[in-house]
């Protein structure tokens, strides 16, 4: 299996408009989200544009159900992080399909614009290597 990262991802509300005070409500959101889950060992932080990455190594399921009680957070994502190819990707994805049954959809969005692939050709790729080995 494809080594992958497991993490959360945390999407802010309103903050990203707040000009000059960006900053204080970004440190006021990592103080809340260390305050929250600091029972869970050591965690890093990974802040992006209007999202925080929050990776708790050994516990993945248990960080998603605690990054609910988050305040300042609108949307919360379960993620992996894998290696920047569509290879990857697709593998990826097909690791974790394995085993369901029922109809599915690929939804791609590369943050990275310099990636090979426009997030259209990745989710068909994608798409299609789930549909070849997992018959779904």
């Amino acid at each position: 299996m494809t080594r992958v990262e497991p993490c959360v991802l945390l999407k802010f509300g309103e903050m990203v408009l707040r000009g000059r005070n960006r900053g204080r409500f970004y440190e006021a959101l990592q103080q809340n989200v260390r305050r929250i889950l600091r029972d869970l060992g050591p965690l890093e932080l990974r802040q992006r544009g209007g999202v925080l990455a929050v990776f708790a190594p050994d516990h993945a399921d248990e960080l998603v159900e605690r990054a609910r009680d988050v305040l300042g957070v609108v949307l919360l994502h379960p993620a992996v992080v894998v290696a920047k190819t569509p290879e990857a990707a697709a593998r990826v994805a097909v690791d974790l399909l394995r085993g369901k049954d029922g109809t599915f959809a690929i939804r791609a969005r590369r943050r990275d614009k310099g990636f090979p692939l426009t997030s259209q050709e990745l989710a068909v790729l994608t798409g299609q290597a789930v549909v070849d080995e997992l018959g779904l």
